[in-house]
């Protein structure tokens, strides 16, 4: 029960930190009475998985924007294209 409120208290300021959850890690870990040295070790593993994880993330997001764009693109080029041959039937009428 105490690491739920310490960890809603924590999230609280850490959710504007890049990595700001790692530093919950260290406070989970003495309340469980797991060694410091341990504690780390997960902080500096978490620190190599956020790094990975950024760019992942970064990749995902360019790929996206990129994905609806081209979707945007061709939407808009059909739209077009539709506008036109309505016109031309128009002016065959």
């Amino acid at each position: 029960m105490l690491l739920s409120i310490l960890s809603a208290i924590g999230a609280c300021g850490a959710s504007g930190v890049a990595g700001g959850s790692l530093l919950l890690v260290p406070m989970a870990c003495a309340l469980f009475g797991i060694n410091n040295d341990i504690a780390m070790q997960v902080v500096g593993v978490g620190f190599i998985i956020g790094v990975v994880q950024d760019s992942a993330e970064t990749a995902l997001n360019s790929s996206t924007d990129v994905l609806f764009t081209a979707a945007a693109d061709i939407a808009s080029r059909k739209n077009k294209e539709q506008s036109q041959d309505d016109l031309q039937m128009q002016q065959e009428i």
